[in-house]
């Protein structure tokens, strides 16, 4: 079975919705992972900064350090020696509050003084660790400027004598960005574990979906068989019966009124052979009108000779109407007979309408091939419509037929027209 494009969009729909949510689910998750990732390995470094601060460098800062005693400098290098070989730190400061530097790995930074910025002045006033990318154009850091980026941490220590010093710790920002990776790694399977769950749910419910649907499609299909089947059979013995009852017997009037005429011809009274004759000539008239309808109910030659024969018959008569008429049928290799028969009652439907309201000089009837579809138009030069005035008015029973067709067909149905533009009326459904 075919499913309609009205069956096949929502799914498509729920299917891309369901997978942007995914997505928009991954990259948050991934941003914030990474983000928390980052947040706690900063947090780590100040704590390891803190804890230098407050055992190594605070226990090693000797009275000598102040006043730049190479035995106290030696000290601090001794007790700094395998924090600055292993936990990934590249340079440490004590700074004085006045800007001084009593201490750096770097002995070449002893003794100079430097204005504190705010924030160094804020970290030796007060408790507290603070970490920022750290400025490698600032003269201080002239020795460092050859790395390519520093996460500088600070945070208040002890001095000897009691005055607060200065403790400052630089670290390759690489360290902290592969300690974030390690950290980010552990969210990792819990971010894929929530995605792979939602894509799990949004797959069951899709495939219950597509079960829902494909049942909706089979028994509107079956539905659709059985309503075009019994439609088919009674129109089949409504022909039946118009043709051996009615029209026989019309047919059997007409040729008795026509004998009576002939009869009273040979009289006096000539007034009842003229109403006789006339009277045989309505019958007539009436017994072609009924066999027209009958075959316009059901045409023997859509079963019997095909679609292209039928609907040449369709137009035989607004040929001999004086109407111009154009016909063009190239179906597919393979189309059903309820297909068949649906564009041919959309046709006789939309030709009936035109003839009938639109006083037409041309007419056209187009059946095509269109992918897997069947593509029928029908198109008329003549009076045209408002179609957005005509699908909301009453009384316009010919657009409700057309449109019932087509959807019982489970196509799609598009009326182009304007007043004095003439109509098209295009119809698309499954071969």
């Amino acid at each position: 079975m075919t499913w309609s494009r009205s069956g096949r969009r929502p799914l498509v729909e729920f299917l891309l919705i369901g997978l942007l949510t995914v997505a928009l689910v991954g990259v948050a998750g991934v941003v914030a992972s990474r983000r928390a990732g980052e947040d706690e390995a900063i947090n780590e470094v100040r704590q390891l900064t803190q804890t230098l601060a407050s055992t190594v460098v605070a226990a090693a800062a000797a009275d000598g350090l102040l006043d730049g005693d190479p035995a106290a400098v030696a000290r601090m290098d001794a007790a700094l020696a395998a924090p600055l070989a292993e936990s990934g730190l590249l340079r440490v400061k004590v700074w004085t509050r006045d800007g001084r530097i009593v201490y750096s790995d770097d002995h070449r930074l002893l003794g100079s003084v430097y204005e504190l910025d705010r924030d160094q002045q804020a970290a030796i006033a007060q408790d507290g660790v603070i970490a920022e990318i750290s400025h490698l154009d600032r003269p201080e850091n002239r020795f460092e400027a050859d790395q390519d980026q520093l996460l500088e941490v600070y945070t208040a220590v002890s001095g000897p004598d009691g005055d607060r010093l200065l403790f400052e710790a630089y670290y390759d920002y690489a360290t902290v960005g592969e300690a974030a990776a390690r950290l980010w790694w552990t969210f990792v399977p819990i971010v894929l574990g929530c995605l792979l769950a939602t894509e799990a749910v949004h797959l069951g419910l899709a495939g219950r979906l597509v079960r829902r649907l494909r049942a909706s499609q089979e028994e509107r299909q079956r539905l659709l068989e059985q309503a075009i089947g019994a439609s088919d059979a009674e129109r089949r013995r409504i022909a039946a019966d118009l043709h051996d009852g009615v029209v026989q017997e019309l047919a059997g009037l007409a040729l008795g009124l026509s004998t009576a005429a002939a009869i009273a011809g040979r009289g006096p009274d000539r007034e009842l052979a003229r109403c006789l004759d006339t009277a045989s000539a309505d019958a007539r008239h009436s017994v072609h009108a009924l066999r027209t309808l009958a075959v316009d109910i059901y045409p023997a030659d859509l079963d019997q000779s095909g679609l292209e024969a039928a609907l040449v018959d369709l137009l035989a008569p607004l040929s001999e109407g004086g109407i111009q008429t154009r016909l063009v049928v190239d179906v597919p290799p393979v189309m059903t007979p309820d297909t068949r028969r649906i564009v041919y009652r959309v046709a006789q439907e939309a030709v009936r309408n035109a003839t009938r309201h639109g006083a037409p000089s041309a007419v056209s009837i187009s059946v095509t091939a269109g992918g897997v579809d069947v593509v029928t138009e029908v198109a008329d030069d003549g009076r045209g419509f408002d179609v957005q005035a005509a699908s909301t008015a009453r009384g316009h029973l010919g657009l409700s037929v057309l449109r019932d067709l087509a959807a019982s067909a489970r196509g799609d149905l598009a009326i182009r027209s304007a007043p004095g533009a003439g109509t098209t009326v295009t119809m698309r459904v499954p071969a």
